[in-house]
């Protein structure tokens, strides 16, 4: 299924692409949240109806730890009625959010001068044959939370001059509950700042992806 997915996405990608990498479109934006990295405020688009997750909630913390090292995590969006569902505690995910966040060059978070080519170049040149040492770290940092991520897998969908598309796929179980997850994000500078927006969606379809893809597309143009 996850291979059918992510053929999927690449043919979504490829198709819109061209606007993706030139025209920036941005239609029915709202300002649903920023994060500040390097004392500059960067902010995060979307469509209208989203809410901000508050930075002190477990579910924000937990995001957190599976992030790694060399990520920095500056804010988490979604539908406003799925933030109230796990403010009650009638939810204990979010079926799909939006994360903004600070990449760090060598567990460095600093600017990048020396432009957006050679960026996407070093960003793209990544290879992430093995997660296993990725998740067993990741889930020693979960379990106090009974959590638990697995078969996680990484691709590279797309590099332009000017941004580069990834995404990712695993299985992700927490108190009762399992799902099939997908991650799919781009990276990019933002006044030679190095950030990256993802858009995760629990028991991804191609209809999910190719909506988060326009997402992407919308908070891309705020860079």
């Amino acid at each position: 299924m996850l291979k059918v997915i992510s053929n999927f996405l690449v043919s979504v990608v490829l198709s819109l692409g061209v606007s993706l990498c030139s025209n920036f479109c941005v239609v029915g934006q709202a300002h649903a949240a920023s994060a500040v990295f390097e004392g500059r405020t960067i902010p995060l688009l979307t469509t209208a109806n989203y809410c901000e997750l508050g930075a002190d909630t477990q579910y924000f913390q937990m995001t957190k730890m599976m992030l790694g090292k060399s990520v920095k995590l500056g804010a988490i969006v979604a539908p406003c009625e799925d933030i109230k569902a796990l403010k009650s505690g009638t939810k204990h995910t979010l079926p799909h959010y939006l994360a903004l966040m600070q990449i760090g060059i060598e567990n460095n978070f600093v600017k990048f001068p020396l432009g957006t080519f050679v960026y996407v170049n070093l960003v793209s040149s990544f290879r992430a044959n093995d997660l296993t040492k990725f998740e067993n770290e990741v889930n020693l940092k979960l379990k106090p939370l009974n959590a638990k991520l697995t078969n996680s897998r990484y691709k590279l969908v797309q590099k332009t001059d000017k941004v580069v598309i990834y995404s990712a796929f695993g299985n992700f179980a927490y108190k009762d509950s399992s799902h099939e997850v997908s991650l799919l994000g781009l990276t990019t500078l933002s006044h030679t700042i190095p950030v990256a927006v993802y858009a995760f969606d629990e028991d991804p379809t191609d209809s999910k992806l190719k909506a988060s893809f326009e997402e992407l597309k919308l908070a891309l143009s705020a860079f």
